[in-house]
């Protein structure tokens, strides 16, 4: 009788189906006998639940220190510095935004991106400078889409 390759395959995932999943895990080996195993299919004998399940609760490690940061924030929160009078953005007014670098009273962020961020003639002539560069690409571009092959009279036979 000759078989196929696939059927050798199906018969050999049909029986590593058949096998517990427990048999195949990193679980101490059982040495039960072929009787006692037969009477566990057929529900002869009593079975033992092997499911063990965990107890939930709120009162996990995670869910403390949730509970525990949520506190310390209602509590810290009035305590916090509050905002700055002023708008402290460079697109609403770069001259108060170059102030606040210098300003005591500002967030230490606000006062390290204030002094961080270049001027807005800067921004302004990085702008200027990539809008040319982006309108040269335009036109090259509709130059090369645009273009077209040379128009020549193919011959049969050239003398």
């Amino acid at each position: 009788m000759i078989r196929s390759l696939s059927q050798v395959k199906g018969q050999r995932s049909l029986a590593f189906s058949a096998i517990p999943l427990r048999q195949l895990s990193a679980s101490a080996v059982s040495r039960a006998s072929h009787h006692d195993h037969h009477e566990q299919h057929h529900g002869h004998g009593q079975e033992e639940s092997s499911d063990v399940y965990t107890t939930e609760s709120f009162l996990s490690p995670a869910w403390r220190n949730t509970f525990i940061l949520i506190a310390a924030s209602l509590v810290i929160y009035p305590y916090l510095p509050s905002p700055a009078k002023t708008p402290a953005s460079p697109s609403t007014s770069p001259e108060a935004f170059s102030r606040t670098a210098q300003d005591s009273n500002a967030p230490l962020v606000t006062r390290l991106m204030a002094r961080i961020t270049p001027e807005a003639e800067v921004w302004t002539k990085r702008n200027d400078k990539h809008l040319e560069l982006t309108k040269e690409m335009a036109e090259q571009r509709l130059l090369f889409q645009e273009a077209e092959r040379p128009k020549i009279w193919r011959m049969r036979y050239p003398r």
